[in-house]
């Protein structure tokens, strides 16, 4: 990594939820096998299109669609994924139990989340984590703050992440401790 580049700060979610074929089943394919996931995530996907534009007053729609992706996601599934929350196209979720995500926290496109993830701030009003596109996050992992994670970055099974993590970097250990780049042989 050059010493000028510095992690991306954009990531590709902010195209308008629609009642579409291709919105609502965008993250089908990446969790083949997973019907419960891709039940969830099709109901994540027709709540945001109920619910948009999300800073204005939600209309009538949105309070029965909410409600049952809600109930289905947080109250069954145990996996907390607000409705509000930008998420990019093909998120993976794999074993998602215990999944936690602050409706701020920013998550790119080709993702995957697996099972005790927790992002979110480090108290009431503060920021929350920005993944980028193409980031791992392994299970028990917690990121948490005005953190970046790179693009194509992995974060580490039960790895605690309070700093920025360059793309295509290993964020391992708690507190994590930044592993050089892959050159693609990992």
């Amino acid at each position: 990594m050059q010493g000028s580049e510095t992690p991306p700060t954009t990531v590709s979610v902010y195209a308008r939820p629609r009642f579409t074929r291709a919105w609502l089943f965008q993250d089908f394919r990446v969790n083949r096998y997973r019907p419960r996931i891709q039940t969830m995530l099709v109901l994540f996907r027709f709540a945001q299109a109920a619910r948009w534009p999300f800073d204005a007053r939600p209309k009538l729609l949105s309070y029965p669609v909410t409600f049952g992706y809600t109930l289905l996601s947080e109250w069954v599934l145990g996996m907390e994924l607000p409705v509000k929350t930008s998420v990019g196209s093909q998120l993976q979720i794999a074993h998602g139990f215990g999944l936690v995500v602050n409706v701020d926290t920013k998550v790119g496109s080709n993702v995957t989340l697996r099972q005790n993830v927790t992002m979110g701030n480090r108290g009431d009003g503060g920021s929350s984590p920005v993944l980028c596109d193409g980031v791992d996050v392994g299970a028990n992992a917690v990121i948490i703050g005005p953190v970046t994670v790179g693009a194509q970055a992995k974060i580490g099974a039960g790895a605690v992440v309070l700093c920025n993590v360059p793309p295509r970097a290993v964020a391992v250990g708690n507190p994590a401790r930044i592993i050089e780049p892959r050159d693609g042989s990992l």
